[in-house]
């Protein structure tokens, strides 16, 4: 888990066992439809030949320490990867399908990202409600959706009917493209990144306003609070004996100037005098006062 090569690994492993073992399952039982995306799998049979309990029975004999889950269609329709499958009027039709913990949230308008970053969210959106084989009644709700979707993000609705039909210019394969990184940060940025057009070098965008930034500066401000001049307790956690000390700065020719405890050598020695060995196994601090 959380190797680069553990996706690849878990796909060959499953093709591996499809050709081993599955295949003949799904042979002998008689399935008419075998789909597989990741994990995810849909199969397609009929109640006269087939007993999809057997079938779930024979795949979890298959490898004992790799178990599946079924899910049968309800109403005549089933809930596959993000679209729905139903069944009626002897034909099968589509509609796409959003789990009910899925919120309208997406980066706002007024986030200070390459707006790159803020179409392609709504560029998925829009792609996928034209390519799906939808209904046009399920089509025009979904783009009543996506409306919906813009205005609480603040952008204006008619960004979705703005798309770059254009065809991509391929490159020669002799002419190789370097890239350069910036983070981004609003017109000044834009400025920049402009100076290299004349030249064969693709631009890419990275952002501090993300999850992993902010909750770094929130833990790092949390530790601020705890580094500054102040009073500070030992506590034994054997006998309960305490000592009470004071933090002290750095001298002005530290550049970094933050508090330490600059006696805490000679308080350390008068500890070891206090407490037996037994007693100095474990040592924790205490704040007393700001």
């Amino acid at each position: 888990m959380g190797a680069p090569s553990s996706s690849i690994l878990s796909e060959v492993y499953l093709q591996y066992i499809e050709h081993k073992a599955i295949y003949d399952v799904l042979l002998r039982i008689q399935i008419l439809g075998y789909f597989r995306y990741v994990d995810d799998i849909l199969i397609v049979y009929s109640h006269d030949k087939t007993n999809i309990k057997e079938v779930l029975k024979n795949f979890n004999g298959i490898i004992p320490t790799m178990q599946f889950t079924i899910e049968e269609e309800s109403n005549n329709q089933l809930n596959f990867l993000d679209f729905t499958i139903k069944k009626g009027n002897n034909r099968i039709s589509f509609d796409i399908y959003r789990k009910p913990t899925t919120t309208d949230i997406i980066i706002p308008q007024e986030s200070c990202h390459p707006m790159e970053h803020k179409l392609s969210a709504i560029r998925y959106l829009q792609n996928r409600n034209e390519t799906y084989p939808t209904d046009p009644d399920c089509k025009l709700r979904e783009r009543s959706i996506i409306n919906h979707i813009l205005r609480n993000n603040n952008y204006d609705s008619t960004i979705t009917h703005t798309r770059n039909n254009e065809p991509k210019t391929s490159r020669s394969k002799t002419q190789k493209t370097k890239w350069a990184k910036f983070t981004y940060m609003g017109r000044k940025t834009r400025y920049i990144t402009k100076l290299f057009k004349p030249f064969d070098i693709g631009i890419s965008f990275s952002t501090r306003n993300n999850i992993n930034t902010l909750l770094k500066e929130s833990i790092d401000n949390l530790d601020n609070k705890y580094n500054k001049n102040g009073v500070y307790q030992l506590t034994c956690t054997e006998c309960k004996k305490k000592y009470t000390g004071q933090t002290e700065s750095h001298s002005m020719s530290d550049a970094k100037n933050t508090p330490v405890i600059t006696h805490a050598r000679d308080k350390i020695r008068t500890l070891q005098n206090t407490f037996s060995k037994s007693n100095m196994h474990y040592i924790q601090w205490k704040i007393v006062c700001p």
